[in-house]
């Protein structure tokens, strides 16, 4: 009677054993899914971070691309305005100014009348 007491409490000892056992590969693997999931949720913040700079980026670039052909184009008008044929053409264009002896010719409109 006392062996089957004995065997009784050892086939006890093997179940809760094994029932730990299958517990920890179970909480193992559960905790390994969490991580997985933790891990994936940080490179795809990083990633998105990443595409959003990537498109900063790009815009800026193409930001630098036209501010670059403003400043040749600027560039070019400053060595027109610097001679003084340049100086001439402006003068003429925007302030009206002529030479000696030119004559203005103006057009006019005539009024219809009613």
């Amino acid at each position: 009677m006392n062996n089957i007491l004995n065997f009784s409490a050892e086939k006890r000892k093997f179940i809760i054993s094994n029932f730990f056992v299958k517990c920890s590969y179970k909480i193992v693997l559960i905790s390994l899914c969490v991580f997985a999931l933790f891990i994936f949720s940080v490179f795809k913040i990083n990633f998105d971070e990443k595409s959003r700079y990537r498109n900063i980026l790009k815009e800026k670039q193409i930001d630098i691309v036209q501010i670059r052909e403003k400043v040749e184009i600027l560039e070019k008008r400053i060595e027109e305005l610097n001679t003084l044929e340049g100086i001439e053409k402006e003068a003429r264009q925007i302030l009206g100014m002529v030479k000696k002896g030119e004559k203005i010719l103006r057009p006019f409109s005539r009024k219809k009348s009613i």
